[in-house]
Formats: C-alpha cells, structure tokens, sequence
C-alpha cells in the first residue's frame, strides 16, 4: 500500500500532520490570550483589591495556537513558526533505512528549528553511513563513494543529482561556504526529503520490483531466462 503524502505543519493550515501524534488531522486554531493567576494556586485566579484579574488581554497575533481534532494536543506557534514541541515535524524515514540512519535522521529533525546547521551536518553522517551500507568503502570520502558509484552504473543521475546535493549542503555546515543554513533552514528540510529519495530508489524501489517478480508464475519466470539467454 501507498505511503500517505506527509503533510508538514504549516501555519493557518486546517489540515497536517500533527507534531505531537503524527496523525494527518483536523486542526482549530485560534489566538493566545493571557489570564492572571498564581502559579503557586493554579485553580485559583489572581485577583487585585477589586477582585478583578490582575492580567487579562489577548497576546498580539504573533502568537497562535492550533489543537489537533485526533490527539487534542495544542501546537503552539509564534511568527507563523512552531515554538512547541520543540521537534521540527518533517517526513517519516524511510521504513527501508537501517537504524543507524533513522536514528541520525531523527535526530536531525530534533534539532531543526534550533540549529539547522547541525541538523545538516547529521544528514550528511546519516548519508555517508547510507552509502556505506549500499557497497561504499567505509575509508573513502562521501564525494570519492558516489563517484564510484557513478563509474560502476550502480547510480542513475537523478540520484547522484541527489547525493551531490546533500553532500554539497552538508558540507556547507562544518566548513565555510556560500549557503547561509542559519539564514535558509528551508534548504535543510529538503535534505531530509534527498535521504528518503536515495533510499526510496536504491533500496526500496528494487526490493518492491524484485518481490513483484518473484510473485511470477514459475512458467512465466522460465521463460523469461530462455529468452534473456538468447
């Protein structure tokens, strides 16, 4: 079965899914109010002499709420940007990755909205230890590995387009470069999106194909090696 399209969070949107529960839902939102009381007696309010509440107005618009119709969990959100959960909500990993990577992965996602440049740099770890799982040398460079994979035909340029690109970005985070990631985050979330695209073409794409075809009837498979076999 198709994997459902993941739906980032997205601010004044009615529908995504949900960084708390990462059901694709309904989402309310509305905006933040403030309404005195003393932490120390939370279900009492905090009255001055007229019995009034010492603080009540509602927060200026940079601040919003939205709750989730599925888990009834509240995202909150300032500047149109999510302050909490601290998670940046991105794609699921790919089922298909080993838990090397999907744990760098996550821990990437953990730390996006802190510092996308070290979410870059776990990416990049996270594709360097992909790439040896697909047959790289553990002793190469990332750029040597996809160059031998380009050489061996194990690659089409679609991938290496893809390799290259989070390679290049990742690169961007522990060394000098022209692209600000501090200024860009944007450019980061993609690096996500190229980790399932790589893993999606070299592991998953195969494995599904070679599955369908192991389906065939005996017949049919036979003949298709007597004709490959000339």
């Amino acid at each position: 079965m198709k994997k459902q399209e993941y739906v980032l969070p997205e601010f004044a949107k009615t529908e995504f899914h949900c960084a708390h529960c990462s059901v694709f839902a309904h989402q309310r939102w509305s905006m933040l109010t403030a309404n005195g009381y003393n932490p120390a007696e939370p279900d009492s309010a905090v009255h001055d002499s007229d019995g009034e509440n010492k603080l009540y107005e509602i927060i200026n618009s940079d601040y919003n709420v939205s709750k989730c119709a599925h888990c009834r969990e509240y995202t909150f959100w300032y500047k149109k940007k999510i302050v909490f959960p601290r998670k940046t909500a991105v794609g699921y990993p790919n089922d298909d990755l080993s838990n090397a990577v999907k744990e760098l992965y996550s821990e990437a996602a953990l730390i996006l909205s802190d510092s996308p440049r070290a979410a870059a740099a776990l990416l990049r770890l996270a594709l360097q230890k992909l790439l040896i799982e697909l047959g790289g040398e553990g002793s190469k460079s990332i750029n040597d590995n996809v160059g031998d994979f380009v050489k061996a035909g194990k690659i089409d340029s679609t991938v290496k387009k893809a390799m290259d690109s989070l390679r290049i970005i990742g690169n961007t985070s522990v060394h000098p470069g022209e692209i600000d990631l501090s200024a860009k985050p944007e450019k980061v979330e993609k690096l996500f999106w190229l980790i399932n695209y790589i893993a999606d073409q070299m592991i998953t794409g195969p494995k599904e194909l070679n599955e369908m075809f192991d389906d065939l009837p005996v017949k049919a498979k036979e003949a298709v090696k007597r004709r490959d076999r000339g």
